[in-house]
């Protein structure tokens, strides 16, 4: 998903690191989260792709529409800006 270089100031200078964001899923409504920090990025991205099977969990699922078949949108939260302020409503995305 994301690398990105970390950096910590020693004595001797700076030591540069690298972190790597994993997302992985089993396109059944199953998805897992790793992030690994390593000298170098293979090392991170190997450790974050075995951290993120490690750590899977079931996504909740419903339905955008009509209720016909299985369901197969996700639940998120959206934000706006209306005429008497701000406001917010639970929609359900229709990813595909």
């Amino acid at each position: 998903m994301k690398i990105m270089h970390v950096q910590k100031q020693t004595r001797a200078g700076q030591r540069r690191r690298f972190k790597a964001f994993v997302v992985v899923r089993d396109g059944n409504g199953h998805v897992g989260l790793g992030v690994k920090c390593s000298k170098e990025v293979a090392t991170a991205i190997r450790g974050g792709i075995i951290l993120a099977k490690l750590s899977v969990v079931p996504v909740r699922r419903g339905y955008c529409g009509n209720k016909i078949g299985k369901p197969h949108t996700i639940p998120c939260k959206v934000t706006g800006k209306c005429e008497d302020g701000s406001c917010s409503e639970r929609c359900w995305y229709c990813g595909g």
